[in-house]
């Protein structure tokens, strides 16, 4: 696998105004890797230890929300995302609380971030840049995230609704039940009670008895 040119590292958002020389130092402390469509890039508690650079294809990442994964951002070489994810400069995020997945055949590099330091003093303003991207993709995770709670609540609100729905109709299908068993023997005993020839007047003394 060749490492990408720099003029395919200038077809990157984040990047495309970068000198030639800090463009090839980037290259020069990165590690190159390719990605067939789908294929999963990073799992829930994954070091966070690097910036991922997107060459070619774009990475979608899920969340891990106890135990399920729920899809929250679509990272691509695009004026949001700027072509780069994972580990930003200043950013306090330890492991990967969630998956990511290539889409399309993606090409990448990985700087890792204890190169951080001193990329900050060949470019400064690149830095900025990357903080600016970070700070974008906090708010649209914070988005996200209210909505998936909001979706939460209102399915548990359905679901207990659903509950108290249900409890009066099983009572009542079971009342309904009952009554037919009782009617039905009703009957039954109506018919013995008759082949009996039992007289009138001792059913209305039995009654009173009752």
């Amino acid at each position: 696998m060749e490492s990408p040119t720099i003029e395919e590292l200038k077809n990157v958002i984040a990047l495309s105004d970068l000198p030639n020389e800090h463009l090839q130092w980037i290259i020069d402390h990165s590690e190159y890797q390719e990605y067939e469509d789908g294929a999963q890039i990073h799992k829930t508690g994954d070091a966070a230890d690097e910036m991922i650079i997107m060459v070619e294809g774009s990475i979608s990442f899920y969340m891990d929300v106890h135990g399920r994964l729920v899809f929250y951002y679509h990272f691509a070489n695009d004026n949001q995302a700027g072509g780069v994810t994972g580990s930003l400069p200043y950013s306090r995020m330890k492991t990967y609380p969630g998956c990511s997945f290539a889409v399309g055949n993606t090409r990448t590099l990985h700087f890792n971030k204890i190169y951080f330091q001193e990329l900050e003093h060949l470019n400064p303003d690149f830095i900025q840049r990357l903080i600016g991207y970070m700070t974008e993709r906090a708010k649209s995770f914070a988005t996200t995230q209210l909505q998936q709670e909001k979706v939460s609540a209102l399915g548990q609100l359905s679901a207990g609704i659903a509950h108290e729905l249900n409890n009066p109709a099983s009572a009542i299908n079971r009342m309904s039940s009952e009554l037919h068993k009782r009617l039905a023997l009703n009957y039954e005993l109506t018919e013995k009670l008759l082949k009996q020839n039992i007289p009138a007047e001792h059913i209305q003394i039995g009654r009173a008895h009752v």
